[in-house]
């Protein structure tokens, strides 16, 4: 695929999950020509729509929990092309460990790291904001208890995704505060 091959040491796997069985019965049931975070967050949307409607059948006011672990930000630092935002101020010593920001841009050198973690994170708050708008639309939104949160601070490493956690000291996988505060919030 143009976002890379799914194998772990030449071994096609899925750990693709739905309920309580995979998401697919084999590799060529996804796609794989889409970045994943639209795959995910198209599907975060039909689930609320399928609730609205079985609900709407019904004339019930079912609660319904939904948990959506977002990758971005993310290592690899990949973003599709048309959601990627250059800034000049820049380093690209991710290269090391990126085989491309998006499959067209492969030159290592032309990379700008801390630039497609911002972008990144800019796509994340592009794809929160359209399931919140999604809610509003379906009347959900004033019944919905929305918990935003992260797992640990960005990663710092400047070969791999270039985070930024500052003021803060440390990042991801250390004790530091940069390692263990995130950025979090409920609405």
């Amino acid at each position: 695929s143009k976002y890379g091959d799914n194998d772990c040491d030449g071994v096609d796997f899925m750990d693709l999950w739905e309920n309580d069985g995979p998401a697919a019965e084999t590799m060529d049931d996804i796609d794989t020509t889409t970045y994943i975070e639209f795959e995910f967050a198209n599907r975060v949307e039909s689930l609320i729509e399928s609730h609205k409607i079985s609900n709407d059948d019904d004339d019930d006011d079912s609660p319904f929990f939904l948990m959506y672990s977002m990758h971005l930000p993310h290592y690899p630092t990949e973003i599709p092309k048309d959601e990627y935002q250059t800034w000049e101020d820049d380093e690209n010593m991710c290269q090391a460990n990126n085989d491309f920001i998006y499959p067209e841009l492969t030159n290592g050198d032309d990379f700008k790291c801390r630039s497609a973690v911002q972008s990144q994170v800019n796509l994340l708050d592009k794809i929160v904001g359209s399931i919140v708008d999604k809610l509003k639309k379906l009347d959900l939104w004033e019944n919905t208890l929305l918990v935003f949160t992260s797992d640990n601070g960005g990663s710092y490493e400047m070969d791999d995704t270039a985070g930024n956690n500052w003021p803060l000291r440390g990042g991801k996988s250390s004790s530091f505060e940069g390692g263990v505060r995130a950025a979090s919030f409920v609405s």
